[in-house]
């Protein structure tokens, strides 16, 4: 079975397989940029294989950290199964 991560944001769209999934982290760097309080964060950054690097706009606040735990989860996977 093919799992995917499909997402649509003013940054482009994200159609990537979860076994390409390398990394997720917080835009830390445009959320600053912005004035953005780290309670109130939307921004991740999501990278996968061949170092295609985008960035997603979430729900701010709880659902982002929610979002972001899932994808570190899979990213991790990745990186321990490539080990």
């Amino acid at each position: 079975m093919d799992k995917r991560i499909y997402a649509h944001s003013e940054f482009g769209d994200v159609d990537m397989g979860v076994n390409e999934l390398e990394s997720v982290a917080f835009a830390l760097e445009e959320e600053r940029r912005a004035g953005v309080r780290k309670d109130k964060f939307s921004l991740l950054r999501i990278r996968g294989r061949g170092d295609d690097e985008m960035l997603l706009r979430l729900e701010e606040g709880l659902p982002c950290f929610g979002v972001y735990q899932v994808l570190y989860f899979l990213a991790h996977r990745n990186r321990s199964a490539d080990s």
